[in-house]
């Protein structure tokens, strides 16, 4: 390859990249968001267990969009491992959701624990605008709670809020049961897809249960 033909190769990247929008991103939740107590709405993981990462993505502006998202983790042996998902973006199509599965790390349960980054079709990795800033890799505003061995998660899906099933973890109601009873709720459209998204879960709960509310990926 000459050197005119890589400056034309490298003026063909940067005339795509300033056609493009920018790619605005958010983590929106991590695992399963509180009911009640202390702690109201924040983010359920447990130890060891996988958990759903849901992350936003849009594009800010014309062009379109083709890569990859995706969330590393170390194994056993400290290599990196990557659950991904192909990333189709346009202006004209507004927003789209994606979860991705990671596991849960007692030791490192910060948020940068949950890194997410978008890769181009040539994996590279491309700059995201999120709360206001740019970023190489999206991090949650607030890192998730980690529930102890002692507690009982209850996940109660409803279109409405999580109803009576949330009293079983008022002060008056904890000498009933053997381990601490915390509850979470997501709509059932904000269900995982995929059966380890609700590994971190013990009991689900679902109020006026109703599969058409389902789509066809989380039936199958």
């Amino acid at each position: 390859m000459t050197r005119r033909d890589l400056l034309v190769i490298v003026a063909l990247v940067l005339i795509a990249s300033a056609a493009r929008g920018a790619i605005v991103g958010d983590i929106v939740r991590i695992g399963f968001p509180s009911v009640g107590g202390l702690a109201e709405g924040r983010d359920l993981v447990r130890g060891g267990a996988w958990v759903p990462v849901v992350v936003d993505l849009s594009l800010d502006g014309g062009g379109s969009f083709d890569g990859w998202i995706r969330i590393s983790q170390p194994d056993k042996d400290g290599d990196l491992c990557f659950d991904t998902q192909k990333v189709q973006l346009t202006s004209e199509g507004g927003g789209r959701r994606y979860t991705l599965y990671a596991l849960a790390n007692p030791s490192n349960n910060r948020g940068s624990a949950y890194s997410v980054e978008v890769r181009d079709r040539e994996d590279r990795r491309v700059d995201l605008a999120s709360r206001g800033r740019r970023t190489g890799a999206l991090t949650p505003s607030e890192a998730p709670e980690m529930l102890t061995a002692s507690e009982f998660l209850i996940l109660s899906v409803s279109t409405r809020t999580a109803g009576k099933v949330s009293r079983l973890q008022d002060p008056d109601s904890r000498d009933q049961f053997s381990r601490s009873v915390r509850v979470a709720h997501v709509a059932p459209s904000d269900l995982p897809a995929r059966w380890l998204g609700l590994d971190v879960v013990d009991a689900v709960v679902w109020d006026e249960a109703d599969p058409s509310e389902l789509s066809g990926g989380q039936l199958g």
